[in-house]
């Protein structure tokens, strides 16, 4: 049976979606949403305001300027005549495909070849294609301030016994291995430093653009989105020129959500401004921006392009093609009501219903409860035949945002009856102990909520599958 969409977000879909290759301005509205939740509510002045007020607001405007086919600043539409180029190719085959401006870095997404930033949202990369990273959150807190962790989070039972139990700190890759692991900083070529990921395998311009040198040689460049993305895909560095923007999964990944100012390892990057930073990802709710990551409170917000008033963030670049990845997500029942979801990609399973939905369809309404609560439900819960189950720390939360989708921005058909709603994840903020980071469902955003004051939806994970 074909699937029925609710009128408002057949509405919203029908939106061209344009990211950072355009520049023409077209006299749309673009004005903010009027959030103030500091740093993740879209504030379109290029500041890098610190507000941290943890408001939950989840206001999506809806831009209605009525262009259907995102192809109106003299870009090339990628949609036409390239579904032939990727049939039955799996996401992130490269693939080749002339746009105007022309882009170096193409890549198969759902069946057809797209230039990540060509202008329109389907050009956005469906999901991370490497291993998830860790946070290097490495300390544990209770509502409010910072603990000795507790419980033990390899028995179940203890742990679901044991107050604040099951948060970030106690699960991943950084209770096994030190920071300085996750790095390593080539210096090979002289002042043009390339940075390592040893978890994901990717390679990072080891400065930010306009500076060279191990330390902070020459001054940052700020630049609108389509000059950002000009600039990698333009880019000789550390005897490589296959550079490209990264797109929001990859700049997200890097982010230390143990730090403040800048939210980076400075080891690895040396002389980082806790400043905001493009991305080549369109923003799927408003045509007139486009995703960028603030390195201040380490938060996924939006800019302004080009075009419509765009604001100027700083930039750097990213190389090493992705492997290609097959379908993403498996949807199974081992238990009767009880879906898990397998991500293909990270090796997650999550899930399939929100915590208080139940069967094929997650019918029901969601639990909301505090924070202490939401590590309290993922420990106790026993689900699809497994009783591993925790809260997801802040990075595998923000990895199942789909940035092709909004109201909710998550994949419906891996998980149906999903809503736009603000969800807890069980890493606390550096800047605020009484907050934990927080996925908005209704956009993708990122923000930090109170721990005791806010009650919020909960999607447990575990790993493996």
């Amino acid at each position: 049976m074909e699937r029925m969409l609710p009128m408002s977000v057949l509405a919203i879909l029908s939106l061209a979606m344009i990211g950072c290759a355009s520049s023409e301005a077209r006299g749309d509205d673009n004005s903010d949403d009027g959030g103030v939740d500091g740093g993740a509510d879209g504030d379109t002045d290029g500041d890098t305001d610190s507000d941290t007020d943890g408001d939950t607001d989840s206001d999506t405007d809806g831009d209605t300027d009525g262009d259907t086919d995102g192809d109106t600043d003299g870009d090339t539409d990628t949609g036409t005549g390239t579904d032939t180029l990727c049939a039955g190719k799996d996401d992130f085959t490269p693939c080749e495909i002339v746009t105007t401006p022309d882009l170096s870095y193409d890549i198969c997404i759902k069946g057809a070849c797209r230039s990540p930033g060509c202008g329109d949202v389907t050009c956005n990369p469906p999901g991370p294609h490497f291993p998830l990273p860790d946070t290097n959150v490495r300390n544990c807190y209770d509502g409010s301030a910072q603990i000795a962790c507790p419980g033990d989070p390899e028995d179940d039972t203890d742990c679901a016994q044991t107050a604040f139990c099951g948060q970030d700190a106690q699960y991943g890759w950084d209770v096994d291995h030190a920071g300085s692991e996750r790095f390593t900083r080539d210096t090979a070529v002289a002042k043009e430093p390339v940075v390592i990921d040893n978890v994901k395998g990717l390679e990072w311009q080891g400065c930010v653009v306009g500076q060279t040198g191990g330390t902070r040689d020459g001054t940052a460049t700020s630049a609108d989105c389509s000059t950002a993305l000009s600039t990698c895909d333009g880019l000789d560095w550390g005897g490589h020129d296959d550079w490209r923007l990264p797109d929001r999964y990859e700049l997200e990944s890097i982010l230390d959500s143990s730090l403040l100012s800048p939210t980076i390892d400075a080891d690895a990057f040396p002389a980082t401004p806790g400043e905001k930073f493009w991305t080549s990802s369109a923003y799927a709710t408003d045509v007139t921006m486009a995703w960028c990551m603030d390195f201040y409170q380490g938060l996924a917000t939006r800019g302004l392009r080009a075009g419509y008033g765009g604001v100027n963030f700083l930039v750097r670049c990213v190389r090493v093609a992705p492997t290609p990845r097959p379908a993403r997500w498996s949807r199974t029942e081992p238990v009767a009501g009880e879906p898990v979801v397998l991500d293909n990609t990270t090796g997650l399973t999550w899930q399939g219903c929100a915590f208080g939905q139940t069967g094929a369809d997650c019918s029901g309404s969601a639990s909301e409860v505090p924070w202490q609560d939401a590590l309290h439900a993922c420990q106790d819960l026993s689900w699809g035949g497994n009783t591993d189950w925790r809260l997801p720390d802040f990075r595998e939360l923000a990895s199942i945002v789909d940035d092709h989708l909004n109201l909710p921005a998550i994949d419906w058909e891996a998980f149906p009856n999903a809503f736009g709603a603000i969800f807890w994840s069980s890493t606390t903020s550096a800047l605020l102990p009484n907050r934990a980071y927080v996925v908005d469902f209704s956009d993708g955003r990122d923000n930090i909520s109170d721990k005791g004051a806010i009650s919020s939806p909960v999607r447990c994970v575990r790993s493996g599958s």
